[in-house]
């Protein structure tokens, strides 16, 4: 989860010093923002800090404690706090939160000119139609779920492939190693041939 708070707290990061591009018509701005609404990009965000805010503060706290300056600074602060280090946490949480979602308007800016930039407006049209109707607004519910399936699928068949890779280059360096279990619509007899 540390990793995942990291990771979204780097992309976010990257989005937010994103090179300046040329400018759009309010047009574009218009039907690219409506996008971006579309998609639930704001209910996602909110969600998704929801989940790593405290994460962030555990992740924070633990980095305020290795450092010996900052160490006092805490020191100071848990001495006047009657929460403690729990409700100095809480607040770490709160305070990223409301952080994050003050920026979300930069956010969103960020991913409208993103589609701006990969979309002409005939296909800003396009989509915002799709994303608009019933069929759109259902594929749009269900995208959290197919990136979990697709994660988990990745996940399963790269370990998959890891495994059969060691076992291949085991074999080929001369070291006994396990049987390769065919791919999934592969024959038994191709694996044993890598």
């Amino acid at each position: 989860m540390i990793v995942r708070a990291r990771f979204f707290a780097l992309t976010a990061l990257a989005c937010l010093t994103a090179l300046p591009v040329a400018a759009a018509t309010p047009a574009q701005d218009d039907v690219a923002g409506r996008i971006v609404d579309a998609m639930g990009t704001r209910e996602r965000i909110v969600a998704t800090v929801a989940t790593i805010a405290p994460q962030f503060a555990s992740t924070a706290l633990a980095d305020i404690e290795a450092n010996p300056e900052k160490r006092k600074q805490l020191d100071a602060a848990m001495a006047r706090d009657p929460r403690g280090i729990e409700g100095f946490k809480a607040s770490l949480a709160q305070e990223f939160t409301r952080e994050m979602l003050a920026r979300y308007p930069q956010y969103r800016a960020i991913l409208a000119q993103s589609y701006r930039q990969r979309l002409n407006d005939a296909e800003l049209a396009t989509l915002l139609t799709f994303l608009s109707s019933p069929v759109g607004a259902k594929f749009i519910t269900i995208l959290p779920q197919a990136a979990q399936a697709a994660g988990a699928a990745g996940r399963g068949i790269s370990g998959e492939a890891g495994n059969a890779a060691i076992a291949v280059a085991l074999r080929r360096a001369g070291v006994a190693a396990p049987a390769i279990p065919p791919a999934p619509g592969a024959k038994a007899a191709d694996a044993s041939h890598r």
